[in-house]
């Protein structure tokens, strides 16, 4: 039986990071609100999302495709962090953690992505 894609570490530390986000955002300031947290916080969660959809298709290269996507918005996110470090938003700690995780992330759903299209 094929695992669910909340199984997949991908989708897991997508979800972290999402969450990481958002708790991150929050302290951003009001004038941001709807313009780099909703940004940051619509590319972050639209990983996880997008990998949840893939996986909902029915072939390995459907779910191939869902996964660069995803991929796309995490290199999105290494923009939105760089942006909201240059804004004083986020402390360059805070800045490379995310940077790292992200990176990270994009590796691995690349490396998930050739997987499947082995297969």
């Amino acid at each position: 039986m094929r695992r669910s894609h909340t199984e997949l570490r991908i989708w897991q530390e997508a979800h972290s990071l999402a969450l990481r986000v958002y708790e991150l955002t929050d302290r951003f300031p009001a004038a941001e609100r709807f313009h780099v947290v909703d940004q940051m916080r619509r590319a972050s969660t639209s990983v996880a999302a997008t990998i949840a959809e893939g996986d909902g298709r029915v072939s390995p290269r459907d779910f191939a495709h869902f996964l660069a996507i995803a991929r796309g918005s995490a290199h999105e996110m290494l923009n939105h962090c760089r942006f909201a470090c240059d804004r004083g938003y986020l402390t360059m700690d805070e800045t490379n953690r995310l940077l790292t995780r992200y990176r990270g992330l994009a590796a691995g759903i690349y490396a998930y992505m050739k997987k499947l299209l082995k297969k």
